[in-house]
């Protein structure tokens, strides 16, 4: 779904359209099955795999570790549980880092 959202948007870019509804741009299953129509079936859906898995691997690491090297910032003791807030806090700070970080990969992901 996401590889039909992307060729929507790139298809459309730069070009206006009037109406409303469904009649405006290009529609989702029109994109979906001229790709398919194309040729290479349904795994032509599936060729960007290993960029699908490199951000997950990127984006999944970099947020579980800024976790917890936020958490250990905001609670050096550990002996004692932080606050639920501080779990909170630690997380957005680790989500952000992992966000910034792995764009990249996103970015590439998303336009192939």
């Amino acid at each position: 779904m996401d590889l039909v959202k992307t060729r929507v948007q790139m298809l459309q870019e730069g070009k206006g359209f009037t109406g409303i509804g469904f009649r405006r741009g290009l529609h989702g299953t029109n994109v979906f099955g001229d790709t398919l129509r194309a040729g290479g079936g349904y795994r032509k859906f599936y060729s960007s795999l290993d960029a699908f898995f490199l951000r997950t691997v990127a984006y999944t690491t970099t947020r579980v570790g800024g976790f917890l090297y936020f958490y250990d910032w905001i609670n050096p003791d550990p002996r004692r549980q932080a606050r639920q807030d501080f779990y909170g806090y630690a997380a957005v700070a680790g989500g952000m880092t992992a966000g910034v970080l792995s764009n990249p990969f996103e970015i590439v992901f998303t336009r192939m």
